[in-house]
């Protein structure tokens, strides 16, 4: 099973004939030879390559070509198992002149894949706060495959408040704020941009296992929605 754009290849007349091969995509690493040095020199850039995947198609009979060739155009989401996804473009040339005019209407499509997959459903955390000597403190243990940019942060204070998520600062003015960290956007119930209201960078939550979030007030509210990350589709 096959979705792209959110639209399983079927409900739009395709069928697809091959399973795709699950994928551990190829981690970027430099490997450079030194002069006088055994070996190799190796630097993990903590990146991954996109890779293609190549699927087997047919078209049903009474299928709109038209709407086809729409819908297998550019860049969307892509899901092999209904549970995670990533994204994806078509990049292959796809002769539908030919597939009109063939019995069996078959053709090949290649899809180029972006190497992080994530959870279709979020994961939602809403970490309670206890005050030690210092700070209120609280914890998220979740191992992840790799590190996880919040969707969403929301934080509620009633008044100005540091915070530190895995030992990185960042700082909060009194108020009601909903943090984007992917995209680097903080805004308010409204979607107005509050930018002038922080200070510092967007946080993450890293694959250590546990996260420890402190701050210098107990917030009012405080819920981290995301999406797991995984390295295989």
């Amino acid at each position: 099973m096959i979705k792209f754009k959110g639209y399983d290849l079927t409900s739009k007349g395709i069928i697809d004939e091959d399973i795709p091969k699950v994928q551990k995509p190829k981690k970027r690493i430099d490997i450079y030879n030194i002069y006088g040095r055994n070996g190799f020199l190796s630097v993990d850039n903590n990146t991954y390559d996109s890779y293609q995947i190549q699927v087997g198609c047919h078209i049903k009979d009474n299928a709109n070509m038209d709407e086809i060739a729409k819908f297998l155009d550019g860049y969307g989401t892509i899901s092999f198992d209904n549970i995670k996804q990533s994204t994806a473009i078509v990049n292959n040339n796809i002769e539908f002149n030919k597939i009109r005019n063939s019995g069996f209407k078959k053709f090949m499509l290649s899809f180029l894949v972006n190497p992080i997959f994530e959870d279709i459903e979020a994961t939602i955390y809403t970490p309670t706060f206890s005050l030690d000597s210092t700070f209120y403190k609280a914890t998220i243990s979740e191992t992840f495959n790799y590190n996880v940019y919040p969707s969403e942060l929301e934080i509620e204070i009633a008044s100005d408040t540091d915070f530190y998520i895995n030992n990185r600062k960042f700082s909060l003015k009194s108020g009601h704020y909903y943090l984007d960290c992917k995209n680097k956007e903080i805004y308010d119930s409204n979607h107005v941009n509050k930018s002038s209201q922080m200070s510092g960078d967007f946080p993450y939550l890293d694959t250590s296992g546990t996260n420890t979030i402190k701050c210098t007030t107990s917030p009012t509210t405080f819920k981290i929605t995301c999406y797991k990350p995984h390295l295989m589709g």
